[in-house]
């Protein structure tokens, strides 16, 4: 279903308060985070998805995505958890294994792959 948010306003479901939103805007530290955080706050404000988007830079479609997202799953389940993801440390790693120009034994010497193989259920969890 293509979304359109122009034709199609949405209204927030009170989750939170414009005051706790604010508060949880202004205190993230997760870019990312603090982003949608602060999206939902100005949406709160009775800012359209447009005026969202125009001042936060995003485009006005993800702020109406994001928007329904809040509503449907609330205020502590909708914000994005890539950076809690006990997996990415070692997809880190992968990405600079792929990247080094240096020899591949140098990460095993290291204890690359004994330390991914010791944490391998986290990467079968995705």
């Amino acid at each position: 279903m293509q979304l359109n948010p122009i034709s199609e306003p949405i209204a927030l479901q009170p989750h939170l308060s414009i005051d706790e939103l604010e508060m949880r805007y202004r205190q993230a530290k997760v870019p990312a985070e603090r982003s949608q955080l602060q999206i939902v706050w100005l949406v709160a404000q009775g800012k359209s998805t447009e005026e969202a988007a125009s001042i936060t830079g995003y485009n006005p479609q993800w702020v109406y995505q994001l928007i329904y997202r809040y509503n449907q799953l609330g205020s502590e389940k909708f914000i994005d958890k890539r950076h809690k993801n006990p997996a990415l440390h070692f997809i880190r790693l992968l990405t600079q294994v792929n990247a080094s120009s240096t020899n591949n034994d140098d990460f095993v010497q290291e204890g690359f792959f004994s330390e991914l193989r010791a944490n391998s259920t986290y990467l079968t969890l995705l």
